[in-house]
């Protein structure tokens, strides 16, 4: 039997390619802001990171990346003569809502992003952005990640006038494409660490994001304890849990770029515990995932996230559960 999550990731290159922003959001995006704020939940906040790790690497232009509730709680005041990007699969998140709500209160103009055009946040949003078809059955955002991060993407690259970034942003469709034909590999990858007690993700750059949304990923399909660090900061304490062996996972996300070198010593050091290293780097491991990604390292998420979204899938697959409804998970959060 076969679970709408892994046909879902299936469909990502169709969904991608179908994208569009309309000439609305570039006239918005002409204008002047003191800051760019990008805000969700969930997975949608690992987009909004993705989105502002594209400004931050590409341009000066000052951007943030927060969790809705954060953001509303803690950093409101920022908003003001902003532009806030607010990323809501189901466009019916509570947070993001009200996040919205008062940042609008504080003089900012508010972009929403979701793949629900009836929704609350084409309500309360000045301009909108749908992706259409990318919301799934599946209560875990796979595809609608993808789509939310592309999206988001896009308008950091357009923020810049980075026309390089845009012409390989386009070919992502077609890499993901080519990701999904080695589904058979990841799932023998899965069957392996399937019953494995919990799994820690190590990650740098763009890598680090796509650590987050794997984990979060494993973390809801499986309910096991899934751990986050940036790469090199795993020596400093969390390397501690090396001391439970073989009876834990190790993930390393590591796309090409400054510092590589250095992660893959890390890979090196605890290469005896069979960690699984995702990497567009030409290495000759056993346990290496090499994607075909050959652009920019800060466009490199959604590439590095795909082999996880399917590995998380059939790891759940092998124990027994249904990784389309994972318990105690809703579609969306309405109410905090």
């Amino acid at each position: 039997m076969e679970y709408n999550m892994i046909k879902s990731i299936r469909e990502t290159p169709k969904i991608l390619k179908n994208l569009k922003i309309r000439d609305e959001i570039e006239r918005i995006l002409e204008k002047d802001f003191n800051r760019i704020i990008f805000i969700g939940c969930g997975s949608s906040y690992f987009s909004s990171l993705a989105g502002a790790y594209v400004l931050n690497k590409s341009s000066d232009i000052q951007s943030f990346a927060f969790s809705a509730s954060e953001f509303m709680f803690h950093f409101v005041k920022k908003a003001k003569n902003s532009l806030v990007i607010a990323s809501s699969r189901s466009g019916n998140t509570a947070e993001v809502i009200e996040a919205i709500k008062l940042a609008k209160q504080k003089g900012a103009m508010v972009i929403g992003i979701t793949c629900n055009e009836n929704s609350k946040i084409t309500k309360v949003s000045d301009s909108l952005v749908v992706a259409e078809n990318a919301e799934e059955p599946n209560i875990p955002a796979t595809k609608s990640f993808s789509a939310i991060t592309y999206i988001l993407q896009k308008i950091a690259i357009r923020l810049t006038c980075a026309e390089k970034l845009e012409k390989e942003l386009e070919k992502m469709p077609k890499v993901v494409k080519d990701i999904l034909r080695n589904e058979t590999r990841y799932k023998k990858l899965s069957e392996e660490i399937a019953e494995k007690e919990a799994f820690i993700h190590l990650g740098s750059g763009s890598g680090y994001i796509a650590a987050l949304e794997g984990a979060l990923k494993i973390r809801e399909t499986t309910y096991t304890l899934n751990e986050v660090f940036p790469a090199l900061e795993f020596r400093h304490g969390p390397i501690a849990l090396t001391n439970h062996g073989n009876r834990f996972g190790y993930f390393i996300i590591a796309p090409k770029t400054n510092g590589f070198d250095a992660v893959l010593r890390l890979f090196e050091e605890i290469e005896h515990l069979k960690p699984i290293l995702i990497t567009n780097s030409n290495l000759n491991y056993p346990s290496v995932i090499k994607i075909p990604w050959e652009g920019d390292e800060s466009l490199a998420v959604i590439p590095t996230v795909l082999p996880l979204q399917i590995i998380a899938y059939y790891v759940s697959v092998f124990r027994g559960y249904n990784p389309d409804y994972p318990k105690r998970l809703v579609k969306f959060v309405d109410k905090f």
